[in-house]
């Protein structure tokens, strides 16, 4: 979400000229003169000589309101029976602004009119929703219109992710049928902790949200085996081993996983089977040969390993998923990095192929 934020640099970004005269401030806005007028405020004269009186002017690109008296206001303003904002330095408040301190605070968003938004708003990607008074909605959930939805601690709509281990589609309702499932190794309910579970919640709404949703519309699932160890093991050279802490199986259609990050290594493994089109286009095995020395660096994955591709895909896709890894493939092998966006973005929001 945009948060937006006090100007403090009024007089620098809006004047251009500054002088003294008996003791009052005067300076020059794009066709205007501003004027201290004494008790601490701000009067406005336009290029023709008038004062700026019960009126919007738009003064570098930025609106402001002059009172009666030709005063520059801030704060909530009723004109014509219509309430805007307008800052502590006059502007009038548009994009994302709160109100009120800590708990008390209550956010609004401005159009460029000033107008507060109310009803349904999309900002960003993100869906939020604002009372008849233009407060954006915090409780969750949240009846609208008769129906119920679930939004985020900021105030986002809760869509195609997870909170905790529960899925929430597009439209914002919970789908139990695509909860992360924790069991044990014989397939029975068991509990993960709430460090685990905050841990996979970061991990799955990390990943890219078209193939989250072509995954989730596949009918694929997740299972979380916290007890069950590496589900294979690769030794390394220097006597140490690579633990692999995910599968996949085709036939129920799940990715299991021993550790919350399991589910991003195996959401790479399931990308590698689902673009077969894009490697092939895009060479993907030339370039294994070729940023071999790079690619084992920065994965770690055992030498021995290498000609695995499914399981070096899904180590380059955790690694992308990280800021220093993706920073790292961009600066030593852009080509794989190329490749890794492409993929990526082959799927649009709803999950459909580009």
């Amino acid at each position: 979400m945009k948060r937006y934020s006090l100007a403090a640099a009024f007089f620098a970004a809006l004047f251009l000229a500054e002088s003294f005269a008996g003791g009052k401030l005067t300076a020059y806005g794009a066709g205007g003169t501003w004027m201290e007028n004494g008790a601490g405020g701000w009067n406005y004269r336009r290029e023709n000589g008038s004062m700026a009186q019960n009126s919007f002017e738009d003064i570098d690109g930025e609106w402001y309101y002059f009172d009666a008296d030709g005063n520059m206001v801030s704060g909530w303003r009723k004109i014509s029976n219509q309430m805007y904002h307008f800052e502590e330095d006059g502007r009038l408040t548009e994009g994302w602004k709160c109100l009120g301190e800590g708990e008390n605070g209550r956010w609004y968003y401005y159009d460029k009119e000033g107008n507060a938004v109310i009803g349904w708003f999309k900002d960003n990607g993100s869906w939020y929703w604002f009372s008849p008074d233009g407060i954006m909605n915090q409780e969750s959930p949240r009846e609208i219109d008769g129906k119920m939805y679930w939004f985020s601690p900021d105030g986002a709509l809760l869509t195609n992710q997870y909170q905790g281990l529960q899925y929430y589609n597009s439209q914002g309702q919970p789908e139990p049928g695509y909860d992360v499932r924790v069991w044990d190794l014989s397939g029975n309910p068991v509990f993960a902790s709430p460090e685990d579970t905050a841990r996979i919640e970061g991990e799955l709404n990390r990943l890219p949200k078209g193939w989250l949703k072509a995954f989730i519309d596949g009918d694929w699932h997740f299972v979380y085996q916290p007890d069950a160890g590496p589900y294979r093991t690769v030794p390394r050279e220097d006597g140490g081993e690579y633990p692999v802490s995910y599968r996949i199986s085709d036939t129920e259609r799940t990715l299991y996983a021993s550790e919350p990050d399991g589910f991003t290594m195996g959401f790479g493994a399931f990308l590698y089977q689902s673009s077969e089109k894009e490697r092939k286009e895009n060479l993907f095995q030339n370039m294994l040969r070729h940023r071999e020395y790079f690619i084992l660096e920065l994965t770690g994955i055992p030498e021995q390993e290498k000609r695995d591709q499914e399981l070096v895909f899904a180590a380059l896709f955790a690694a992308y998923e990280k800021e220093e890894g993706r920073a790292y493939m961009e600066e030593e092998m852009n080509d794989v990095a190329w490749l890794m966006e492409t993929i990526l973005g082959s799927r649009a929001a709803d999950g459909t192929r580009r």
